[in-house]
């Protein structure tokens, strides 16, 4: 499970799983989505939550495995409100992964060319070196909503042209542990 979707969304989704799955017992992984699915396939995992865009392709085979779309997001351009000069920087996922397809997406859509200054996996450190003030950030709006409710972050474009995407779970096509198949 990628760690924005297991910051913000996979707490309140456990406790309402809870009310219907007794004794349930969950390790999460907070690796990359294709990581995630790969652990799916090789049988170290019954379940895997990915963040996806419709419409989007995505860098991992998904033929074969069952979804269910079990929540919503959006995913934003932003900066720190205080950074003007570090307007044209961006902060940037790993080439190929599904958020830097993305990032690539609405960088397109809101027609703006920026240029990549730092590169990480971690959402959590783009957040922070954007709140800083060293670029422009592609985040889930459900990991930044405070930042932005409290002016320390802003959209990054006058007009933004967000992109919808789905929390999604998958599991394989066969039969998994019995808990894990309770709902």
């Amino acid at each position: 499970m990628p760690a924005a979707a297991a910051v913000t969304f996979f707490s309140p989704w456990y406790k309402d799983l809870q009310k219907d799955v007794d004794g349930l017992k969950v390790k999460i992984s907070t690796r990359s989505g294709s990581k995630s699915i790969l652990n799916l396939r090789k049988g170290s995992a019954d379940l895997a939550i990915i963040i996806r865009a419709p419409k989007i392709d995505t860098c991992y085979n998904l033929d074969g495995l069952k979804t269910l779309t079990i929540g919503r997001d959006t995913i934003a351009a932003v900066r720190a409100r205080h950074a003007k000069k570090a307007a044209d920087s961006l902060l940037v996922y790993p080439y190929r992964s599904h958020m830097q397809e993305c990032a690539e997406e609405l960088l397109k859509r809101n027609k703006k060319k920026l240029t990549p200054v730092f590169e990480t996996s971690s959402v959590e450190l783009l957040r922070s070196m954007c709140l800083a003030g060293f670029g422009t950030a592609i985040l889930q709006e459900s990991l930044i909503e405070d930042d932005l409710r409290a002016g320390f972050l802003a959209p990054a474009f006058d007009v933004d042209k967000k992109i919808g995407c789905d929390i999604v779970l998958f599991r394989p096509p066969g039969r998994i542990h019995p808990k894990a198949e309770a709902r």
